[in-house]
């Protein structure tokens, strides 16, 4: 950018990155502010290069009768390069006057005065061209605690509003750099939960409804994978895919999901695979009598699935009791229950040990062992 003639500029939530600058003027990777008044503000200047001087801003006055200057404030010039002054430069030749006034920036000067800083800005992904601001970076709250004459923007150059608590110490300093920091929310799984197929078909997800995060909720990276080996899962294009050819049985399922700024969420399911005929022929595959089939896995750690089947409708009720005979839960009671059923016990609060599944369905009782390891 090129400013000459005495102009009144302002230049401001504006980005300049990776630019070059081979001849002329005498240096400027980003800007030349010749014999003018330039203000800039709230900017970000990264990697530009000038073969002379100044690889971000050249300051020159060409005569005494008509200076430049340069206001820079709450701005980041970071890793420009030139062969004089990495940064900014203020020249004058003869006998004209070049004046900068640094405050409030990040850049590699000295001594520090008037808020600057020489510290690493901490770029989210720069390599990519993402110049926001990591939660660690020094430059959150660290621009002019006074902006009344700055006449800003309300909104960065992303959008996000201006002058907000960063560093959450309940005082509110605007950021310095393009980009005010946004304190990243982490993602949140929702409305994925225990579910059943029939084996030979399949059991679809779509992995772009179950997730809560409005800074990205359309850019997660997700991991879904099971113990059962039978278990086939597939996942493209934020499409989970089960399947299970051949094969019934429960199993457990973990999704996990990370945000592009590393920040995740994790939750296990249980799967129950039944087999076709259950569902296209069910009068056909009630059992002579009430089956309580062993707990999976056994023994597991904190989530474990008890399936049972019941010949004809009654009333059931399925509790898990300790080694003294005492309720520590009752996972299911309902008037009427017929054929093939399953329900999960999530033993987070119970401690390591054996318990009974007891299995009740109008007079008759069975009872499991199963073996809790935490």
């Amino acid at each position: 950018m090129h400013i000459e003639g005495g102009m009144i500029c302002t230049i401001d939530n504006s980005l300049f990155y990776e630019n070059y600058l081979e001849t002329g003027g005498g240096g400027g990777g980003a800007v030349c502010n010749v014999n003018s008044t330039t203000s800039i503000i709230n900017c970000t200047f990264y990697k530009n290069t000038a073969v002379l001087r100044a690889g971000a801003v050249l300051n020159y006055s060409t005569t005494a009768d008509a200076p430049a200057f340069a206001a820079i404030v709450n701005s980041i010039l970071w890793q420009n390069s030139a062969s004089f002054d990495r940064d900014v430069c203020d020249y004058a030749p003869s006998t004209g006057t070049a004046t900068s006034d640094l405050r409030y920036c990040c850049i590699r000067i000295e001594p520090l005065q008037n808020g600057n800083i020489n510290s690493e800005p901490d770029f989210l992904d720069p390599g990519l061209g993402n110049f926001q601001l990591s939660e660690n970076s020094p430059c959150i709250d660290a621009g002019s605690p006074d902006t009344s004459s700055l006449n800003l923007p309300e909104t960065d150059l992303a959008g996000n509003r201006r002058i907000t608590d960063g560093d959450q110490d309940s005082q509110a300093v605007i950021d310095i750099g393009v980009y005010e920091f946004k304190l990243n929310q982490h993602p949140l799984i929702s409305g994925i939960s225990d579910f059943s197929f029939v084996s030979g078909e399949s059991y679809i997800i779509n992995l772009d409804t179950c997730v809560i995060d409005d800074d990205s909720p359309h850019r997660m990276n997700w991991s879904v994978h099971s113990t059962a080996t039978a278990l086939l899962i597939s996942v493209e294009n934020q499409i989970v895919t089960f399947q299970a050819p051949g094969w019934t049985g429960s199993a457990d399922v973990y999704f996990s999901v990370t945000d592009p700024y590393g920040a995740s969420d994790s939750t296990r399911i249980s799967v129950l695979v039944t087999s076709a005929s259950a569902v296209e022929a069910p009068n056909l595959l009630l059992p002579e009598s009430i089956q309580l089939f062993q707990n999976y896995p056994n023994p597991f750690n904190a989530r474990t699935i008890i399936a049972f089947e019941v010949p004809e409708s009654t009333e059931i009720s399925v509790g898990i009791f300790n080694m003294k005979g005492e309720l520590v839960a009752e996972l299911m009671r309902e008037r009427e229950c017929m054929g093939m059923n399953s329900v999960a016990w999530d033993a987070g609060n119970c401690p390591s040990g054996s318990y009974f599944i007891r299995l009740a369905a109008g007079a008759h009782i069975v009872t499991k062992k199963c073996l809790l390891l935490k």
